[in-house]
């Protein structure tokens, strides 16, 4: 799963939901930290690290509210799995209820160019 910024109309959206195997956050539209610092905010999801240009921290709970409706059978299972494996390796903070996400900045113009 991952979320998916598009910075053009600061619209957050969580994709591919069921997959609790890996988790990032995909950046559209946009190349400013300030831009999707905002964004996270507003919305609620989380922040960027302060320490680290290319991770941000997500709100756990965020993610199962996005998910609601949308995933099925023992989706809350795998996602606790996903945590819990996540705190052995330092992404997830059981303090703080939040995930550690690599950021990924997507030039919507060069992967239009690329398929064609």
């Amino acid at each position: 799963m991952y979320i998916l910024i598009d910075l053009k109309i600061e619209a957050v959206e969580l994709a591919e939901p069921q997959d609790t195997k890996r988790f990032h956050i995909a950046i559209v539209n946009g190349t400013e930290d300030d831009e999707v610092e905002a964004v996270l905010e507003a919305k609620g999801i989380g922040r960027l690290d302060p320490e680290d240009d290319d991770h941000a921290w997500v709100e756990a709970g965020v993610l199962r509210q996005l998910a609601e409706g949308r995933v099925h059978g023992k989706w809350g299972e795998d996602f606790d799995h996903m945590l819990a494996k996540g705190a052995k390796h330092g992404w997830y903070d059981a303090a703080t209820n939040e995930i550690k996400a690599h950021v990924e900045w997507i030039d919507v113009e060069d992967e239009l160019d690329s398929s064609r």
